[in-house]
């Protein structure tokens, strides 16, 4: 929900700086998976990767796609099938964000909620800067 008020509610690098900082433990975490899933060859610390780009390879990975979030329409060109993911995603984190937002305004209340708010995009205007 943050990340859609007007684009300024979320450091843009979020994402970017929590990987960054705990790389060692996404490595550990994801290697098993990023070896076996027979799709992307990476080098030996995963700091870079090749996909196969064959079809087999693309239908492999939608394949491993979760229900929630796999397009309906199977026969999509990579463009359309990555908006397709992408607009899923979206659609199902913002549902869960917005439920929680409320459940925070309703035990917080209001003025602590606002408060809070008023920060976290103060905190993403200077990440900006």
């Amino acid at each position: 929900m943050r990340m859609s008020m007007f684009g300024l509610g979320e450091d843009p690098n979020k994402v970017k700086n929590i990987v960054n900082n705990n790389r060692d433990r996404f490595q550990a975490l994801y290697r098993h998976t990023i070896q076996s899933c027979g799709v992307l060859q990476a080098n030996c610390d995963l700091t870079s990767f090749e996909q196969d780009m064959s079809s087999s390879g693309r239908r492999l990975l939608v394949d491993g796609i979760p229900d929630a979030v796999k397009p309906r329409q199977q026969n999509l060109n990579t463009i359309e099938l990555g908006k397709q993911v992408q607009h899923n995603i979206s659609r199902l984190v913002n549902k869960s964000s917005w439920a929680q937002a409320c459940k925070g305004i309703v035990s917080a209340g209001v003025m602590k909620s606002v408060v809070y708010t008023a920060h976290k995009i103060s905190k993403a205007i200077r990440a900006r800067v």
